[in-house]
This record gives structure tokens, sequence and C-alpha cells, in this order.
């Protein structure tokens, strides 16, 4: 065979002229596999799997793909003490050897609680850029986002059912910032994710009669403890003092102190049960149902 023959055939077949396989050189010179993605992350490996994830309250990972990735099913199991205890994905579609793919499956998580969320996803990986489409309960969350090196990716999520849109950053040690802004130009959340399964969170939030200003911790069981101040447009109360905290289930408890224009201040407590049918009592010495 000629030299050129020889050359024609490495560019048809990426094929050396000995039959070794040519490399083919990635759609993204950055390698986020391990780390970032859904079912692509999983898919990565190729063939059966059996995992002890890097994430912290992920327990165990299984999985199995055939006919090169067309088909797929992945179970993962979450640590005790986490708000979650199962997700399961099973789906199909193409991956190719650069890295690129257009994947589709559904997704079942099931919580604590024993409630089942499901949802059917689309993702496309074209080089850097990573297009994402959820769909659940009649919502669609939208993500596009950029594969900036092998650490970082950066996005923008959009939600039909919320009044926020979302710029976020993930990283490879699990963690993530993300920013919340409001449509309605004053709203905002500041969410910091460390990579240990909780979330840390301040809030600007403008509502029909007033602002908040405060935060919330989320911990790994999923409750959220929150401290904020509630500044009322109108009423007796200049500000309140809020500390809230809201068990996963929905239980909880909390104090309100209550600040006057005159100075008078007024404290509460409140408790409820997982239906919000609970009880109140005050340090003026008023108490009832709440």
């Amino acid at each position: 065979m000629s030299a050129i023959l020889c050359g024609m055939f490495l560019l048809l077949l990426l094929m050396a002229c000995d039959g070794t396989v040519a490399p083919v050189e990635p759609a993204c010179p950055h390698g986020v596999d391990g780390w970032f993605g859904d079912a692509s992350m999983y898919l990565a490996r190729g063939g059966a799997f059996d995992d002890t994830p890097g994430e912290p309250w992920v327990a165990s990972r299984q999985g199995v793909q055939a006919g090169h990735g067309r088909s797929f099913t992945v179970t993962t199991r979450y640590v005790d003490g986490y708000f979650l205890v199962q997700q399961d994905l099973v789906g199909g579609g193409q991956r190719w050897a650069d890295g690129d793919y257009d994947l589709s499956w559904g997704s079942a998580v099931r919580d604590v609680l024993g409630v089942v969320e499901r949802a059917t996803v689309r993702e496309t990986r074209r080089g850097c850029r990573v297009s994402r489409r959820v769909e659940s309960g009649g919502a669609i969350v939208s993500t596009e986002a950029q594969i900036l090196d092998d650490h970082t990716v950066t996005g923008v999520l959009t939600n039909s059912a919320s009044e926020f849109d979302v710029t976020a950053t993930w990283r490879s040690d699990y963690s993530a910032t993300l920013a919340y802004a409001g449509h309605d130009d004053e709203s905002w959340y500041a969410v910091d994710e460390p990579g240990d399964g909780t979330r840390d969170a301040t809030f600007h939030l403008a509502y029909d009669g007033g602002t908040e200003d405060g935060g919330y911790l989320r911990g790994l069981d999923g409750a959220r403890e929150y401290g904020f101040d509630r500044f009322p447009d109108s009423g007796e109360w200049q500000v309140m003092h809020i500390w809230w905290l809201l068990n996963y289930d929905g239980s909880g408890q909390g104090e309100v102190v209550g600040e006057g224009s005159d100075g008078s201040t007024l404290t509460c407590w409140y408790t409820w049960d997982v239906a919000g049918v609970g009880s109140y009592s005050c340090d003026d010495g008023t108490s009832g149902p709440y």
C-alpha cells in the first residue's frame, strides 16, 4: 500500500497502517466526568459498575449500560441521616468517543417520608457546553452550563414554576455557589453548598406588604433553621425578629419577637405538627391554637 493510500485510510477510518486505533481528540479538553453530571457521569465508566462515590451524602452507586450506552440503569443510595433514600435512573441515548453525548432518562427519587418525585430528563453535551431539560410536576427546569476547566462548571438555570433565575458554579470537591435573582428585580438568595450535603443561604425578599432579610441553614437531614427580620409596611410592629426551625417532615417550632415603633416588644413561641396544626404562647399571657 502506498504512503498516500495509507494517509487516506488514516483520515477516513482513524486507524493507523499497523491496525491500531488512532486516539480520538476530546470534544472538550477538560475532564469533568468524574464529578459533574447525572447519568453522563456514571456512564463514562462503561459497562457495569459498583462504586463508593466521592460525595459524602452518597453511600453507593450501581449501574449497568448496554449497547454502547444506548440503554442504562443507575441506582444511587444515600447515607443514613440524609433526607433522601434512593434515586433510580432508567434511560438511553448515545455517547460518542470524543465525550459528547445525547441522553434521556426517567428519574425516581424517594425521600425519608416515602414520597417519590419523578422527572424526565434530557441532557446533551457538545464540546464544553452542557444543556439539560428536566420536567417534573408540570414544571420545566432548563440548564445551560459551560465547562471552564477540570474542576469548574458554571451555568444558568431557569424554572417555569419559580420567580427566580439561578446562576451557579459547581466544583470538583462537590461544593457549589448559587445566586438566585428574583423576577421582581429586588428579591435574591445567595446559597453556599460546602460539599458535605448541607446548605447555607442568605436572602432578601420583597413581598406584598414588606420585606425580609436573613438566612437559613439546611442540615444533612433536610431540616432548615431560619433566622431573619421582617419589616412590615404597616401594622403595630416596626420589625419582627424571627427564628424558625422547619423539620423535613413539615413540623417545627419558632420564636417571634415584635418591636413596636413606641419601643414596646412582644415575644411569642410557636410549635406545629406535620399537618401545620399547633399552638402559640406569648410573654403577655396570651396563647391559643396555631
